[in-house]
């Protein structure tokens, strides 16, 4: 968490040569933080899931996520009426008019459902491990994961160009999602679990 304050707040920048220079290796460096949030738990999703019953342990953990994503939703909702208003007030606009704008794309099913970026962008990462939790629990229950890794890279690699590294075009919609983001991180965790379980199988039977 605390380098994904780094990345958003930039907290060095701005003060000087220095302190740019330390800024632009700190978010670099800090950016392994969002692949990480995907790997783990993907890795640990996958390792419960040979100990768990398939389907009811996966309804679980979705519950947990959106009971997360909701908490997030109300408590972010009054901040951000705060802010709509002091928008409207700064650029003397119709208050009411902003607020009911506001709320009209709260309640957008893309914006609430797929993206999570209705009420806070830093929410997407939520709806975006939720999708990728049902990819991981597919791809485990058919040995489908090694082979979804190199069509999950694609997108992933695709999906950049939408995140502000495209350079020589960028995609015309937001990439902050599952497809191009959290299915490849999640995946490579559960390949991991898989991968660590291994030799201790290995083990056993050679016993």
């Amino acid at each position: 968490m605390f380098f994904i304050v780094i990345i958003h707040k930039n907290p060095f920048n701005g003060l000087g040569i220095v302190g740019n220079a330390i800024n632009y290796l700190a978010v670099a460096f800090a950016r392994f933080a969002v692949p990480f949030f995907f790997i783990v738990p993907g890795y640990l999703f996958t390792k419960s899931l040979d100990k768990n019953d398939g389907i009811s342990y996966t309804v679980s953990y979705l519950k947990k996520l959106l009971s997360l994503y909701t908490i997030s939703i109300v408590t972010s909702l009054p901040v951000e009426a705060v802010l709509t208003v002091g928008r409207a007030i700064n650029y003397k606009q119709d208050v009411m008019a902003m607020l009911g704008t506001r709320l009209f794309n709260v309640f957008s099913p893309l914006s609430s459902v797929y993206y999570g970026d209705s009420v806070s962008s830093s929410l997407w990462f939520l709806p975006a491990l939720a999708y990728a939790i049902v990819i991981v629990h597919l791809a485990v229950r058919t040995d489908m994961v090694t082979y979804l890794l190199p069509i999950a890279f694609t997108f992933h690699f695709v999906g950049q160009f939408g995140q502000g590294y495209g350079v020589l075009f960028r995609m015309p919609f937001d990439t902050s999602d599952t497809p191009s983001f959290g299915m490849l991180h999640t995946l490579i965790g559960s390949f991991l679990s898989a991968e660590t379980r291994a030799p201790r199988q290995e083990s056993r039977t050679a016993r």
